[in-house]
């Protein structure tokens, strides 16, 4: 792992840990940053519209400096080294999702119909969080090539991979214990990772592609092909178990 300043490691303790794809708490709240944390926050959100605008690769100390409206001393400061910057954006993104789903998730009881819903509501809220900050999703679009070619980022992006398809499969195992199934772990992820597939397509398709329909409509349409393949999860698990 890159190094970084006190402050960036401070931000997100729980990330810089062995067991961090396990750890699905929220980032603290901002009244809880010190000065140095904020700034840190402030390069990272510059850096990655930086990354959205030009590329990981083109995206230098000067360019996040004057995106941020900050001094080239002080992003030096916080990010000694260049290549550290768009390693610990990546880490902000995933975080930043933390913060804006977990608080505003409903509290359900477990019962089939609500445990389904609670899975869509956090599929919807991916679509939504990049939907609502594009730039993010460029940015993740770069970490996919940069761990292509550098094995740096390719244990990066197997992290946060992690980290989604445990927050998913947390999910479905909810879900199939309302429907008083036993389903194995196994069969579990693997059906977690066929959202996730199935997630990242609808959300790449719908900036890749010109699209003839607004966004809700859009994620509507994604919605129900994501409504029917867990259906069918269920439906496959219920013959199982009275084979």
């Amino acid at each position: 792992m890159p190094d970084s300043s006190r402050c960036v490691k401070s931000l997100y303790p729980h990330l810089l840990k062995k067991e961090a794809p396990h750890d699905t708490r929220p980032a603290m709240n901002d009244r809880e940053l010190s000065k140095g944390q904020k700034t840190a926050v402030k390069i990272l959100e510059a850096a990655a519209r930086c990354v959205a605008k030009i590329g990981a690769e083109k995206t230098s100390i000067t360019a996040i400096a004057h995106e941020a409206k900050l001094k080239r001393s002080l992003i030096a400061y916080h990010f000694p080294k260049k290549e550290d910057i768009f390693y610990h954006v990546m880490k902000h993104i995933m975080v930043q999702f933390g913060r804006s789903y977990l608080p505003s998730r409903p509290k359900i009881s477990p019962a089939p119909k609500q445990e389904k819903q609670d899975l869509l509501n956090l599929i919807s809220a991916y679509m939504d969080y990049f939907q609502t900050y594009p730039h993010y999703f460029h940015c993740y679009l770069h970490c996919f090539y940069l761990a292509s070619v550098h094995e740096h980022y390719k244990q990066l992006n197997t992290r946060i991979l992690r980290r989604i398809i445990i927050r998913i499969q947390s999910k479905i195992k909810a879900l199939t214990e309302a429907e008083n199934l036993n389903v194995p772990m196994r069969d579990m992820e693997d059906f977690a990772n066929i959202i996730y597939s199935n997630l990242l397509g609808t959300i790449m398709s719908y900036y890749t592609v010109i699209q003839d329909r607004p966004y809700e409509e859009y994620k509507k349409h994604g919605m129900q092909i994501l409504f029917t393949e867990i259906d069918l999860f269920l439906e496959r698990a219920k013959t199982h178990l009275h084979l």
